[in-house]
């Protein structure tokens, strides 16, 4: 089951963003990358919604809601699997899980249910191989595991991708913008077509908003090659795009529908 569940994201403004280690080839100080920048924060209630696309394809999606009563919903979607999890107000013992195949006849080979019905934290409650959907009962709270964190896996692999401008500042606001360039993350890349913005929380530095998007050409050095790769028109380009929305107050949340008859029967 480890290869499905998230270990939880304790991110403070020392280690978000650490996924990809991201300097600018033209400034190797990288004083304005998103590492050094922003951060998740850490709200005891909030919802936030998130996207990640690759060539105009939904490569990840995470939403999430935890509410001042307990309350938490998670799902993350990609284009083979649907994750949700549901936690109970006030419910500390266990959750709900519902996985959801796109290819309904190949859900054993997407899920691995040999090992959940195997794992002593967790019971399968049912298996529909037509609707591709299997629903499983897991101890322990999500809430607590921070499952939930903020942000989670798309802010890490998403925004650390390039450095940022300081564009614009409030009294509540500080916003930024992308900057073209080249970038070291294991292989040199190419940052061409950069727009957008993120805002950011002036006083925790928390991300409460981000519409970005970007051209990554591999590789990028030296220049000859990087151009040659654009004159080729070939794979080596490929677009990007992060919309983040996160919401800290008056967070509530209605039970899903598919969480109502498991919880009846309990």
């Amino acid at each position: 089951m480890a290869r499905h569940r998230c270990a939880g994201y304790r991110l403070s403004r020392a280690r978000v963003l650490r996924g990809v280690s991201v300097l600018s080839l033209d400034d190797r100080s990288g004083p304005d990358s998103a590492q050094t920048l922003f951060s998740a924060g850490d709200p005891d209630t909030y919802a936030y919604e998130a996207s990640y696309t690759r060539d105009g394809e939904l490569q990840r999606e995470e939403r999430a809601t935890v509410a001042e009563d307990g309350a938490a919903l998670v799902r993350h979607t990609s284009p083979e699997l649907t994750t949700e999890w549901y936690q109970p107000p006030n419910a500390t013992a266990h959750h709900l899980i519902r996985y959801t195949v796109a290819d309904g006849a190949a859900i054993e080979a997407v899920l691995p249910l040999d090992d959940i019905e195997t794992d002593a934290a967790q019971s399968v409650l049912d298996v529909d191989r037509d609707a591709g959907t299997a629903l499983v009962r897991a101890n322990g709270s999500i809430v607590d595991g921070r499952l939930t964190e903020p942000g989670g896996t798309i802010v890490l692999s998403g925004l650390d991708r390039m450095s940022y401008d300081r564009t614009g500042e409030s009294e509540s606001q500080t916003v930024y913008e992308p900057k073209n360039g080249w970038y070291d993350a294991l292989q040199e890349y190419r940052v061409t077509g950069a727009s957008g913005e993120v805002h950011v929380d002036t006083d925790t530095e928390r991300v409460s908003s981000a519409d970005v998007s970007w051209t990554e050409t591999r590789p990028a050095d030296p220049y000859l090659r990087y151009a040659l790769a654009r004159l080729a028109g070939g794979d080596e380009s490929v677009s990007f795009s992060l919309d983040y929305d996160l919401a800290v107050d008056a967070v509530t949340l209605d039970e899903p529908e598919w969480a109502g008859p498991l919880r009846a029967n309990e």
